[in-house]
């Protein structure tokens, strides 16, 4: 009868794992019951969307590039009122660009809404800001979805004015993705379901414990289980990063973990940071070096992360060049430092010229990073280098003097040293890793030595992605 029906259908016993992968798929099958069988059926055109938020304060900047992936919907929402006010419009025009540059990036084929806050207060003011984000996006129309005879989505949180519409765009944009209409196997849904199952009490879970016994239990094999977890980390399911061994060995089930854990180092100290609570806890001290010279200690970085997988942040900052070793016990974070604003005159010979497409946040950062970790590999570590936000002198660089400075404004990289020739590989070298390894591959940029395009050819063969980091700074 039914009811024998549906006892037949539930969970009796644990898959083993040495059935053949057809017998173990129809064990699965078998294992849903009858209800979520029909559910599944009468909502099969339900949708499902995870939401990532990204902190849009400038400081934040230099860590998003780590988890925007090719495929989603990317929703990019700014202040109409800035955007038509005088005095803070350049400022809103320049967040607008930045968003668009990475976004177009990391994800050319995505689909992008502009949406615009505060529509009640500025009713009559809808085609000057149209005027205006037509003009700033031209170069970006392909992946912009229209609204009518709008290029964005004019909305009022207050007022919950075309909060429908805006819904229903992004809806509609998901159901047309062409990834979500990939078939996967039954094993790999249920793999996946067992894993978010965890995330009402961890945050991740170790590869050599819980997920190496859920991908045996669904019998998956090594490779597939890798094939499975990079498909779920791609569609902004899980977080799954595979540099090292120990990032290997980490599967985040709640994204929003590892952004809040960054977000603790990486953080406008102006606005975020209670410094009467690192009193409190006796770090005081350590806390205003880290914000006002960009140094971390071990110690300061382990009570920020709660002592939870200290090491898998220290090590996922330094792959993706956000942290390098710094002396002894300390770590340098180079989106900390205090921009210098009075640098004086600055060597032009050798310019590195991003502006084919554009310098985004954290290059300079990370190639800050690398560079420190260059000499310090190299020759014992020198005190005397001289770091700000958007400029590093090195005393003893391959054994001379080298300066680099971030030139926002000609979109650029400016080197300077008495034998540029001799410096210019390693650099290339450098921006060719952060590049392939943190900005999709997407960046492109010319070196000119005396307005000469100059091409070295030792960096070609050391920019790998697959590279160790290690292994990559050791070639140098």
């Amino acid at each position: 009868d039914k009811d024998q029906n549906k006892k037949d259908l539930k969970r009796n016993s644990p898959v083993k794992n040495d059935r053949p992968k057809k017998n173990l798929q129809e064990d699965i099958v078998r294992e849903y019951d009858e209800e979520l069988i029909l559910e599944a059926h009468e909502r099969k055109n339900d949708l499902a969307l995870s939401l990532w938020d990204f902190g849009g304060q400038e400081v934040f900047y230099t860590m998003h590039h780590i988890f925007l992936t090719k495929t989603g919907i990317y929703v990019l929402v700014f202040d109409m009122r800035e955007l038509l006010e005088l005095v803070t419009r350049e400022e809103a025009k320049k967040y607008l660009r930045f968003w668009l540059r990475s976004i177009n990036m990391h994800a050319p084929q995505a689909p992008l809404l502009l949406v615009g806050t505060f529509c009640a207060e500025i009713q009559d003011e809808m085609r000057r800001v149209d005027k205006i984000l037509r003009k700033l996006s031209k170069h970006f129309c392909s992946q912009i979805v229209t609204n009518e005879s709008l290029v964005f989505f004019p909305i009022d949180n207050k007022e919950r004015l075309n909060i429908q519409e805006l819904r229903k765009a992004i809806e509609h944009e998901a159901r047309n993705d062409p990834a979500m209409k990939q078939e996967v196997s039954i094993r790999w849904m249920a793999f996946l379901d067992d894993l978010l199952s965890h995330k009402s009490s961890k945050s991740y879970l170790t590869m050599n414990g819980d997920v190496n016994h859920v991908a045996n239990k669904f019998g998956l094999s090594r490779q597939e289980r890798y094939i499975a977890l990079g498909l779920f980390h791609e569609r902004g399911l899980i977080i799954h990063l595979t540099a090292t061994e120990a990032l290997q060995n980490i599967v985040i089930v709640k994204p929003q973990w590892i952004i809040d854990a960054l977000g603790k180092v990486i953080r406008d100290s102006t606005i975020h940071v209670d410094m009467a609570q690192y009193e409190r806890d006796g770090l005081k001290e350590d806390a205003k070096v880290m914000f006002n010279e960009g140094i971390a200690s071990r110690d300061l970085l382990g009570y920020l992360w709660n002592y939870d997988q200290t090491e898998f942040f220290i090590d996922l900052m330094k792959r993706t060049m956000l942290m390098s070793d710094y002396q002894q016990d300390g770590f340098l974070i180079p989106s900390l430092l205090k921009e210098n604003k009075d640098m004086g005159a600055v060597d032009t010979r050798c310019v590195v010229d991003f502006s084919t497409t554009f310098l985004p946040h954290g290059v300079f950062q990370r190639l800050v990073c690398l560079c420190v970790e260059y000499v310090s590999r190299k020759t014992s570590f020198d005190d005397s280098i001289r770091m700000n936000k958007n400029c590093a002198t090195f005393p003893a660089f391959a054994g001379q003097e080298v300066e680099l400075v971030e030139d926002p404004s000609q979109q650029a990289i400016l080197v300077s040293s008495s034998d540029v020739e001799k410096i210019i590989p390693i650099v290339s070298s450098m921006l060719l890793k952060i590049n392939s390894n943190v900005m999709g591959g997407r960046l492109k940029w010319k070196v000119l030595i005396d307005g000469k395009a100059f091409q070295p050819e030792k960096a070609v063969e050391l920019g790998s992605p697959t590279l160790d980091l290690d292994v990559f700074l050791a070639s140098l």
